[in-house]
């Protein structure tokens, strides 16, 4: 079997991975960490939880510590929370050379990030929106030197705009800022054509890795799955039981709750404090430090019901999750299925369980057992 070693990966580097416990690349990591160490443009779609932040971590701070400098290398993911989790992942691997990272990001004093951004750290990462704001305004900050260029969930970042949300204008001004010669590194859950007319733009002999996707459907037979037909005017009562019943059997079980709106995630988290359920919320009209403590406590076990929209359902890490529920409209099944499946197959047993009302009823086929309340 294939290990980091024969990859190409250097001494101090395997030393580290050693350390947190990681002996074997995972597929995606096998095919993509020695094609980037060779200097090519690289393309890695694979499903969520395969790997994919390491697949480019390494190669970066492998050639990083041959030659430091700063700014080395730009992270753009389309969420916060996903920000500091790969700033977790350079620091916890690049902590043997003294790495300097800084994430740029919104919701988290401007002042503060000039400051880190003007001690030239070697990795920057961020969202578009905040990196923008910091190149419109600061007149010292440049990208001109940088070597590395990485599109996280590069699906959702080259989606194009409708209605004014997306991140295309944003994109445009950072790329006008990057150097024309640099390495770009694009990692995706889901395909698309926005993604592959990218890969025909990139200079330097493009490698494009996709997982066999053939296996998916069998991978999600395993998965314990049901569904609630629910009333449209009684949707939060039903939901509120089923997570009391839940609790009730499982004390210790996590669940997470994805709901369409902020202000339906608010509005079922102070329902939950008045039933005496500790639960937290996560969506963007939050500040960001009360978005990172409720991910944290929900991740250390110190609350067990999570609400949350759609910026969880892409790339974050959370290991233990025993029953996930999803109130059910066709625009959140669209956006955050696929990044869904594969947070659920992180975890063995979880238990999906959308809610469906009847004027809005979306048919899928694994969901096909019914689940009858109390």
């Amino acid at each position: 079997m294939t290990d980091f070693k024969s990859l190409g990966v250097c001494s101090w580097i395997l030393r580290q991975l050693k350390e947190v416990g990681l002996r074997k690349p995972s597929t995606v990591q096998e095919v993509c960490i020695p094609e980037s160490l060779e200097g090519r443009d690289c393309i890695g779609v694979a499903k969520t939880g395969s790997g994919k932040t390491l697949a480019f971590a390494i190669p970066i701070l492998q050639t990083l510590s041959e030659d430091p400098y700063g700014i080395y290398a730009v992270i753009l993911t389309p969420t916060r929370e996903l920000a500091f989790q790969i700033n977790d992942q350079f620091c916890s691997i690049g902590i043997g050379m003294g790495l300097r990272s800084c994430v740029v990001v919104g919701g988290i004093n401007i002042s503060h990030q000039q400051m880190e951004l003007d001690k030239r750290p070697h990795i920057i990462i961020g969202t578009p929106g905040r990196l923008v704001d910091h190149l419109e305004t600061n007149s010292t900050f440049s990208l001109a030197r940088v070597k590395y260029l990485v599109l996280d969930e590069a699906d959702r970042l080259l989606k194009p705009s409708e209605d004014g949300i997306g991140f295309t204008d944003q994109l445009s001004t950072i790329f006008s800022a990057l150097p024309a010669k640099r390495q770009t590194l694009l990692f995706t859950a889901t395909n698309s054509e926005t993604v592959a007319e990218t890969i025909k733009a990139c200079p330097n002999n493009p490698f494009v890795y996709e997982y066999d996707s053939s296996n998916d459907a069998k991978t999600v037979e395993t998965l314990d799955q049901y569904y609630v037909l629910a009333p449209i005017d009684a949707k939060n009562c039903y939901l509120l039981q089923l997570v009391l019943d839940t609790r009730e059997r499982s004390p210790n079980s996590s669940i997470i709750i994805f709901v369409k709106s902020c202000k339906l995630a608010e509005t079922l988290n102070r329902t939950f404090e008045k039933l005496g359920v500790p639960s937290a919320c996560l969506h963007s009209m939050r500040p960001m430090s009360d978005r990172i403590n409720a991910l944290s406590k929900f991740k250390g076990n110190q609350i067990k019901v999570l609400l949350a929209t759609d910026v969880a359902s892409r790339g974050l890490d959370i290991p233990e999750v025993q029953l996930l529920l999803i109130i059910m409209y066709r625009k959140i099944l669209g956006i955050m299925f696929t990044g869904l499946v594969g947070l659920l197959e992180l975890v063995e047993g979880v238990k999906p369980l959308p809610l469906l009302f009847p004027h809005r009823l979306v048919y899928y086929k694994p969901w096909r057992k019914k689940l009858v309340l109390r």
